[in-house]
């Protein structure tokens, strides 16, 4: 997901320390779907569509799905 700027790709934040910065950064944008995070170069990256790769250092990323209220209600944590 993190590498490349391809049409998915909405916009980066730096100085994310932390997933939870990201999640939040993701939360305000209505387009986000989707977003990344290093704990290396602690950056954002905040996509609408995913493109999962393991190229060009996608490694030193985690990558997140937001979802909304209607699918968490559909999918209760734990998860089965």
């Amino acid at each position: 997901l993190p590498v490349g700027d391809g049409p998915w790709l909405l916009g980066t934040m730096e100085n994310a320390p932390n997933a939870s910065d990201c999640e939040a950064g993701c939360i305000d944008r209505p387009d986000c779907r989707y977003f990344s995070h290093s704990h290396v170069s602690e950056d954002c990256r905040f996509c609408a569509d995913c493109a999962r790769t393991i190229a060009g250092g996608a490694n030193m990323y985690s990558s997140w799905w937001k979802v909304d209220a209607g699918q968490a209600a559909r999918y209760p944590y734990p998860y089965p």
